[in-house]
């Protein structure tokens, strides 16, 4: 196991690097996603929020918020991806170092996912180094609203994006 990085660090050159989290409440409250994509020189280049279906607990609303980010992703043409969260577990399974069957469906579409990529890797990192698509996620979206993609930094976010830096 890699230790744990505290700070947001680019990826190597010719990669992206997509930050994301969920946000649970409870299993009434629907979960939210967020995520943010950034280049090797670490610049933005989008994010993403999104309404998810109501989940049971926190793993799935990463989990969802993962599989979200991906199916964006691909749907950009990306091809080498670094796919990062604060969620141990997620990682875990994903890396094959843990199993989990109550979200073995799940896991089991990611990897039919990741396989439209070129490359795809898991990463984990602290939650200090996972501020912004924290705060994606936690920012609720309006009623009738689903999903948003911002192509320009939301002015609330330029905080926690100078903060990786």
């Amino acid at each position: 196991m890699r230790p744990v990085r505290k700070r947001w660090t680019p990826p190597q050159n010719g990669w992206l690097k997509c930050n994301i989290d969920g946000s649970y409440v409870d299993s009434f409250t629907p979960s939210t996603a967020g995520w943010v994509i950034r280049d090797s020189n670490g610049y933005y280049l989008v994010a993403g929020q999104a309404k998810v279906n109501k989940v049971h607990n926190a793993l799935e609303s990463e989990i969802q918020a993962l599989l979200i980010a991906m199916q964006f992703c691909w749907s950009k043409g990306y091809k080498k991806i670094i796919f990062e969260a604060d969620n141990k577990k997620i990682i875990d399974i994903l890396t094959k170092e843990r199993l989990h069957f109550d979200v073995h469906n799940w896991i089991r579409e990611m990897i039919w996912w990741s396989s439209k990529f070129e490359e795809v890797q898991y990463h984990w990192i602290g939650r200090e180094g996972s501020t912004v698509a924290d705060q994606f996620a936690k920012q609720q979206l309006p009623e009738n609203i689903s999903y948003v993609f911002h192509f320009f930094v939301p002015r609330c976010m330029n905080s926690f994006l100078h903060h990786d830096y």
